[in-house]
C-alpha cells in the first residue's frame, strides 16, 4: 500500500513532469524567464500565515516561485517592509492607524490576500469533566473577561447564559498576545466598537488614559498585575499566533483570541459570539463572508473600517471578522521580483482562494480580486494579466460559481459599476448594484454542520506544536486530477517555470525591538489530517 507520503512525492512527480511538458503542449512557457531564481522576501502577519504559507509551497510546487516568508507580525510587518528589509509586508492594520514606528515608502499599496475571523479559542471542561463545546458569550462578557473584571468561569454572569455547561469555579487564564500584532489591534477595535465604556475604563485604569485599538495589548503602566477591577494576575501573555494557540490547546481553563485557522489547527472549538442581531455565531467560512459585506475598504488609502463589520445587522455574519492584505511597491521594486511577486498575488486571489474556506478563512469577493489585478498592473515587472475575470482564468469560488456572491464590501471612492462573474449555473452573467464599487446578486451559502452544531473534540494533540500548513494541502488526500487541471489552466496565465525551493521561515519578535530577524519555518512532511471545519449558527 501506498502511504501518505508516497504518494504526495509521487503526484508531485508526476506534476514536475507535467510541468517539463508544458512548452510542448503550446502553452507558450519560457524556461529562462528573467525572473527564474528570483527570491521574494516578506514578513508579518501571523493572522494570514496559515494562508499565506500555504500559498507559498503552493507556487513552488506548481509555478516555481520563490516566496521567503517569516510569520512574525503586522507591525514588524510593516516596519520591515518600511525600512526596506523586505518585499513585501503582511498585516491586517494599515500605516495610518498609527503602530509603527517608520514611514512606508513613497508608492506602496495594499493588496487584500484573504478574509479571516477572530475565534475566541479556549480549552474548558465542565463538572462532569467534559469538554466545553457550545460556549456562548456576549459582547459585555467578552468586554469583562478581556479586561480582567471577570476572572472565574463560573460567574453568574456567564453560568445564566451556559447554564448547561456546569462550569466550574476555576480561574479564567486568559491568553494575550505579547507582540504588537494585527490580531491584537483587530480585537481591541472590536472591544472600544461594542463595548466602549469597559474598554475605556481599562485603558484609562492601567495606561492613565481613554484608549481606541492597540496593536499593543495594555498593561498596568505602573508595573503588577491589577489596577481597581482590572485584573491580569491569571493571564499569560504569549508571541505569535501560534504560540498563543499551542498555550490554551495544551493548558485548562485559558482563552486566546486567534483567527480561525489556528483552532482549526489543533481541533479545539471557538466560542458563538452574540451579533448585532443577537444571534450567537461561530466563526466560518459562511458567517465571516456575510459580515464583511460591511466591510469599507477606501480605494484612496487601500485600509479597511471594521466598525461596520463589527455592527453587522446580519443575523447570520460572526462580528469579529476582517481582511488581511500584503503592503506591496510599485516602482520600487526590480523588474525580476516584480514578476515573482505580481505572479504570487495573482495565483493568491484566485487559485489560492479555492483553499481558503479549508485553512480556516474566508474567500475574497470578486471586486477585491479586481482590485489585487489593478494592484498588480502597477507593479513595476509584473506578469501579463488575464484580459478577463472569468472561471477559465481565475478559479476564485466567487468567481467559479462554486460559492454565490452574498454581497461585498463598498470600495469607497469608486464609481458604480459591474463585473463579469459566473453563476451557480456556470454561465457568463454581469452583475450590478445601486451601492458604489459593488457588484454581486445575494444568494445564501449553507454552513456545513456537525451534530447538534458542534464542532467534535476527537483528535486534540494539545501540546504539539502548530502543524505547518504550507505542506497541509500537498499531503492530503484530494482531487489530484482537479488540482493539476487547475494548475494547468493557471500555467498558461503565468508561464513562469519551477527552479529550486526556498524554505519559508519565521521567528517571533518582541515588539519593543521591531527587529527584522527570524528563524527558519519548519516544512513539515507530515502535516496532520484537516481539522473539523468551524461552523456558524443562528438564533437559538
Amino acid at each position: 500500500m501506498i502511504n501518505r507520503s508516497s504518494s504526495r512525492k509521487l503526484r508531485s512527480l508526476l506534476l514536475g513532469l507535467m510541468l517539463l511538458t508544458l512548452p510542448l503542449a503550446g502553452l507558450g512557457i519560457n524556461a529562462t524567464p528573467a525572473s527564474a531564481g528570483s527570491t521574494v522576501t516578506g514578513t508579518g502577519s501571523s493572522y494570514a500565515a496559515i494562508a499565506i504559507n500555504a500559498w507559498v509551497s503552493q507556487v513552488f510546487t506548481s509555478l516555481g516561485l520563490n516566496i521567503n516568508y517569516q510569520a512574525t507580525s503586522s507591525v514588524i510587518g510593516l516596519e520591515n517592509f518600511a525600512q526596506g528589509l523586505v518585499d513585501f509586508g503582511a498585516s491586517e492594520i494599515g500605516y495610518s492607524a498609527g503602530q509603527t514606528q517608520s514611514s512606508p515608502p513613497a508608492g506602496y499599496q495594499y493588496m487584500p490576500d484573504v478574509a479571516g475571523a477572530t475565534c475566541l479559542m479556549y480549552n474548558v471542561s465542565g463538572a462532569t469533566g467534559q469538554q466545553v463545546q457550545q460556549l456562548e458569550l456576549t459582547p459585555a462578557l467578552i468586554g469583562k473577561i478581556f479586561t480582567g473584571q471577570i476572572t472565574y468561569w463560573n460567574d453568574p454572569q456567564i453560568t445564566a447564559l451556559n447554564p448547561t455547561a456546569l462550569l466550574s469555579h476555576v480561574p479564567i487564564v486568559v491568553v494575550a498576545r505579547s507582540d504588537a500584532s494585527g490580531d491584537n489591534y483587530i480585537f481591541s477595535d472590536y472591544l472600544a466598537t461594542v463595548d466602549p465604556g469597559d474598554w475605556s475604563g481599562f485603558t484609562r485604569a492601567l495606561l492613565g488614559q481613554p484608549e481606541g485599538p492597540s496593536a499593543t495589548w495594555p498593561t498596568p503602566s505602573g508595573g503588577g498585575t491589577t489596577v481597581g477591577n482590572y485584573n491580569e494576575g491569571n493571564w499569560d501573555f504569549q508571541a505569535g499566533s501560534d504560540n498563543a494557540s499551542n498555550f490554551v490547546a495544551s493548558s485548562l481553563n485559558s482563552i486566546t483570541y486567534v483567527e480561525t485557522g489556528y483552532a482549526t489547527e489543533h481541533n479545539m472549538p471557538c466560542a458563538y459570539v452574540q451579533n448585532a442581531s443577537g444571534g450567537f455565531i461561530r466563526p466560518s467560512e459562511l458567517g465571516d463572508a456575510y459580515a464583511l459585506e460591511s466591510d469599507q475598504i477606501n480605494l484612496a488609502t487601500g485600509e479597511q473600517s471594521l466598525g461596520p463589520v463589527f455592527l453587522s445587522p446580519n443575523p447570520q455574519a460572526y462580528p469579529i471578522s476582517a481582511y488581511s492584505y500584503l503592503v506591496t511597491q510599485t516602482s520600487g521594486i526590480s523588474a525580476a521580483k516584480g514578476a515573482v511577486l505580481s505572479a504570487f498575488i495573482l495565483f493568491l486571489a484566485c487559485q489560492g482562494q479555492q483553499s481558503a474556506g479549508k485553512l480556516g478563512y474566508s474567500p475574497l469577493p470578486t471586486n477585491l480580486v479586481v482590485a489585487d489585478f489593478n494592484a498588480i498592473s502597477k507593479t513595476n515587472g509584473h506578469v501579463a494579466l488575464p484580459a478577463t475575470i472569468d472561471a477559465s482564468t481565475c478559479p476564485n469560488p466567487y468567481i467559479t460559481g462554486e460559492l454565490q456572491s452574498l454581497g461585498e464590501p463598498p470600495l469607497l471612492g469608486a464609481p458604480t459599476g459591474s463585473y463579469t462573474g459566473v453563476n451557480a449555473s456556470g454561465t457568463s452573467s454581469t452583475a450590478t448594484s445601486k451601492d458604489a464599487g459593488t457588484g454581486g446578486a445575494s444568494a445564501v451559502l449553507t454552513p456545513k454542520k456537525g451534530a447538534g452544531g458542534t464542532q467534535a473534540a476527537g483528535g486534540q494533540t494539545p501540546g504539539l506544536a502548530l502543524l505547518a500548513a504550507n505542506n497541509k494541502l500537498m499531503g492530503q488526500s484530494g482531487p489530484t486530477a482537479e488540482m493539476i487541471g487547475w494548475t494547468l489552466g493557471f500555467l498558461a496565465v503565468l508561464g513562469v517555470p519551477a527552479f529550486f525551493l526556498i524554505t519559508a521561515t519565521r521567528r517571533r519578535t518582541s515588539a519593543a525591538t521591531l527587529a527584522a530577524e527570524g528563524v527558519a519555518l519548519e516544512n513539515d512532511e507530515s502535516a496532520g489530517d484537516e481539522g473539523n471545519e468551524l461552523n456558524g449558527r443562528n438564533e437559538r
